[in-house]
């Protein structure tokens, strides 16, 4: 059975599945340690360059908790 959409909820479905940084606020959910409560991760402006990035070779050097693990699991 097919979920019928309106044209504005396919181009929003259609921009999420194109970005990593939307796909991933859209269905990773993580703990706000400021608020103690689960919401949806949401990339640091650092983490979204990575996420970004289209290039096949790729070296990144990052310092000590930066958020790397959340950023590499594309």
């Amino acid at each position: 059975m097919a979920i019928k959409m309106s044209p504005v909820e396919v181009e929003k479905v259609k921009a999420i599945l194109k970005d990593p940084v939307l796909w991933a606020k859209a269905f990773v959910v993580a703990m706000n340690p400021e608020t103690k409560k689960y919401g949806p991760w949401i990339a640091r402006d650092y983490q979204a360059e990575l996420l970004r990035n289209r290039d096949i070779r790729k070296a990144y050097r990052m310092g000590r908790r930066l958020g790397k693990c959340f950023a590499v699991l594309q």
